[in-house]
């Protein structure tokens, strides 16, 4: 799947090759353990893990568990996962997870695990353990080893050289997955370590036509395999697939940033236009370049419900519409959204709200500062940025990206060489539209 970056979203580690994990929780059964957060909030054992919520419900021997919950630590090498079953007690391999950028003891997190050959067919407790302290156990069932339900591929259709996301429920660590295409020729690889996403490129020498996936198991299964499902390799020009529960509501007028599955019908498109339709009219418009992800919404819409369409043009000719989806358009104009900020040689400092938000960021006169953010402009060149404190306001050139180029939303400024010590604010104000926002931390010249 590929979606805008931005630093500040749930951090993720995989055994797999790099792939954006879906963070909506499965639909199991609750469990007694979901009431222990509110109860250990303000206790003595507020670093007690608690896992509230886990999917699959039933797993098998090398299955890939996800545990939900808090102060679960995926990052933490002293985190460990013990199944308890019949008297014995079976480590556990951990496979990364997610957690919510600065609150990771309050905030939820995910916890990858990988089920133990050891254990038997039956009921069996998985505890977290860390620094000595261990969650209440949450039961699981094992039962006997089932090839994982192939439940989406996106995208469908493609060029070689495609980056895919297959979406399974039930993968295991070492799940095979294999792609013959149209001439026949077989290529397989490890699915890798999540729960229910692997991805994949479609092989470069594929020929157009019909690319059959299966999914099997080279230990278990009996050699057995999934139904295969179906990804047409095209060289045709093709729409791009929204991902529209990622894309942030703006006002008509306003500068519209698109999240998409999958940016490949962009690396050949010569124009790419969207569709808005509300109230039984369409109003197509382009992007601001070809290849960006950045549209205008007319003015002429009203703010709510609207249907959104793409495609894409390649040698003068146009892909099909995609399908339709619903979109909402806000009332008011939305401002700036500031993420994280790095000295140009540095490491992103993550700015989404929680407790462990840094109340400062230090910087010396003449450094060059990145700020990642969604500013809702077209280019850099339409955001103003103000030093000010009381008294004093100083205006900072920004830095000009190549916008033929994907401008991933990021503003570079210098601090000027002449620059007094001491703690100054920094505002962002669109020129489009003139919203504005406050970096929500100090720059503390030192």
């Amino acid at each position: 799947m590929s979606l805008k970056f931005t630093p500040v979203v749930a951090l993720l580690i995989f055994l797999s090759p790099p792939l954006l994990h879906s963070m909506a929780a499965a639909q199991v059964e609750e469990h007694p353990q979901q009431s222990q957060h509110s109860q250990l909030k303000d206790s003595p054992k507020a670093a007690t893990p608690v896992i509230d919520d886990f999917g699959p419900e039933k797993i098998s021997i090398n299955s890939v568990l996800e545990l939900r919950g808090y102060r679960l630590k995926p990052s933490s090498i002293n985190t460990r996962v013990f199944f308890l079953q019949n008297g014995n007690t079976y480590l556990a391999r951990t496979g990364g997870g997610s957690w919510a950028t600065n609150d990771e003891n309050n905030g939820r997190q995910t916890l990858e695990v990988i089920v133990p050959e050891e254990v038997v067919l039956g009921p069996s407790q998985v505890v977290v353990e860390i620094n000595g302290l261990r969650s209440v156990p949450a039961t699981v069932t094992i039962v006997d080893w089932i090839l994982p339900e192939v439940q989406r591929i996106v995208p469908a259709s493609g060029s070689p050289g495609t980056d895919v996301l297959l979406t399974c429920y039930g993968f295991h660590i070492y799940d095979l997955i294999e792609l013959t295409d149209a001439a026949g020729k077989v290529t397989s690889f490890e699915s890798g370590g999540s729960s229910s996403d692997s991805s994949f490129k479609v092989p470069n020498d594929a020929p157009e036509g019909p690319l059959k996936i299966r999914i099997g198991n080279r230990k278990y299964g009996n050699n057995q395999f999934t139904e295969p499902v179906i990804f047409q390799v095209t060289n045709d020009p093709l729409p791009l697939d929204l991902a529209l529960s990622w894309m942030t509501p703006v006002a008509p007028g306003q500068l519209l940033e698109l999240s998409v599955w999958s940016t490949d019908p962009l690396k050949r498109s010569e124009l790419t236009e969207i569709a808005f339709k509300q109230a039984d009219r369409a109003i197509v418009v382009s992007t601001t370049y070809p290849k960006h992800l950045r549209v205008v919404v007319p003015k002429a819409l009203a703010p709510g419900n609207v249907q959104l369409q793409t495609r894409t043009w390649r040698n003068g000719l146009p892909s099909v519409w995609s399908a339709e989806g619903p979109f909402q358009l806000s009332e008011k104009l939305v401002p700036p959204s500031i993420q994280a900020i790095r000295l140009e040689k540095g490491r992103w400092v993550q700015l989404s709200p929680g407790p462990e938000k840094p109340e400062s960021f230090s910087a010396t006169a003449g450094d060059v500062l990145v700020i990642n953010g969604d500013f809702r402009v077209a280019d850099a060149k339409k955001i103003k940025v103000t030093l000010f404190r009381s008294g004093e306001s100083i205006d900072l050139d920004v830095i000009e990206p190549d916008l033929k180029t994907e401008w991933t939303g990021e503003i570079v400024v210098r601090l000027p060489e002449t620059l007094e010590k001491g703690d100054w604010r920094m505002l962002m104000a669109n020129l489009d539209d003139g919203t504005q926002a406050d970096l929500p931390v100090v720059i503390r010249i030192k």
